[in-house]
């Protein structure tokens, strides 16, 4: 059972000609305080009435009011103070024998001087008195029990429903949780890019970590006269002998005489070795093919353009704005994942960029994003 700490108790005895009134109300307190304002002549009940409340209530502010009325006739005596008269008549003598007056003193005259006849209310009966005012107190306090139950019911129920309702939210908050974490998430990232528009987000530090890293390495295609042709990934500013020992090295028929060993690549350079019988086909001079001093070859045999018998070199590394997907923007320096779908998404809306400037009108990429990667990218 729940109880309220909030209640109120009031009780009315009204018997012969006595009457009491007794008003009991709590409020919620830390521990027992009674306060009871009561007439002084029932002050000898204060312990009995404190007593009494304990049964009812064990913590609580509790305030007690109590009227209490008599109107019975036979509550007051006159007393004749016999003594006092007698000092008073004395005085009287000497005061005829000092000062040779007459003593004209009456009865009613003695009468009226202090304490010669006094009122007096008769003693009642405390016991009987007790009773009738514990009556009036278990009385009240009933009532003050019983509407703290009432009230700790209602309350009870204010609770449940309280509780109802979260439940309700709860499995709201729930089912909408994931959705919210997302379109929170968005939001979030979208404010960042713009505040931080100069800043790397999102994959952007990895972004500029693999970029430095692809700069960092050259990718050569070694073919002819090798052991092994292929594509090789070489650290840039490696030589050509660096490229023909990753691909297995010269087989013997390879004409060493036109091969600059000590010439520096260049990333997407194609590096053919000429075997003797194609150096003799094509009468070219060894000397002139390996004597350039930066280590490009010229001829069939060098480390530059052949004579139609190797790829076309692509030095432009640049990435296509217009046509480059998510994984190829995102090699760009300070371009994550998010500004990439950007770019793709404003690149289908508004068509494709007239300009490199053009995608600093995509959201999240200002000023200090492009300058970084102005010389990264072309719209052609």
């Amino acid at each position: 059972m729940i109880k309220s700490m909030t209640g109120f108790g009031r009780s009315e005895i009204e018997r012969g000609n006595r009457k009491i009134t007794v008003e009991i109300k709590s409020v919620n307190h830390r521990f027992l305080e009674n306060s009871i304002k009561m007439p002084k002549k029932l002050n000898i009940f204060e312990a009995r009435i404190r007593d009494t409340i304990k049964k009812y209530a064990s913590r609580g502010k509790i305030d007690v009011f109590i009227t209490y009325e008599d109107n019975s006739e036979s509550n007051v005596s006159l007393k004749f103070n016999e003594s006092i008269a007698r000092e008073y008549m004395n005085i009287f003598r000497q005061m005829e024998e000092r000062f040779n007056i007459r003593n004209d003193i009456t009865v009613g005259a003695l009468s009226r001087y202090p304490e010669v006849i006094t009122m007096e209310e008769s003693q009642e009966d405390e016991e009987e008195l007790w009773n009738f005012i514990n009556e009036a107190i278990e009385e009240a306090c009933k009532g003050l029990a019983d509407t703290r139950i009432i009230e700790g019911e209602n309350l009870k129920n204010d609770l449940l429903l309280k509780l109802d309702h979260m439940e309700e939210l709860v499995s709201y908050i729930e089912t909408k949780n994931p959705q919210i974490i997302e379109d929170y998430k968005k939001k979030l990232e979208a404010k960042m890019e713009e505040i931080l528009s100069d800043a790397d987000i999102d994959n952007g530090s990895e972004a500029v970590s693999d970029k430095e890293m692809q700069q960092a390495m050259i990718y050569v295609d070694v073919c002819g006269a090798v052991a092994n042709p292929g594509v090789f990934q070489l650290a840039a500013g490696s030589r050509v002998f660096q490229a023909i020992e990753a691909a297995g090295g010269y087989l013997p028929e390879a004409a060493l005489t036109c091969v600059n060993r000590a010439g520096v690549l260049t990333d997407g350079q194609q590096l053919y070795i000429l075997t003797q019988e194609e150096m003799e086909r094509q009468g070219l001079d060894p000397a002139e093919m390996a004597g350039a001093s930066d280590g490009q070859m010229n001829g069939s045999a060098g480390t530059g353009q052949n004579t139609g018998m190797t790829a076309q070199v692509q030095q432009d590394n640049r990435i296509n704005i217009n046509t480059a997907d998510e994984a190829q923007l995102t090699t760009l320096t300070g371009i994550g994942a998010t500004r990439a779908q950007a770019i793709i998404a404003y690149r289908e809306e508004n068509g494709p960029f007239a300009a490199i400037e053009d995608i600093m009108n995509v959201q999240g990429i200002k000023e200090g994003t492009f300058a970084k990667i102005k010389d990264e990218i072309v719209v052609g």
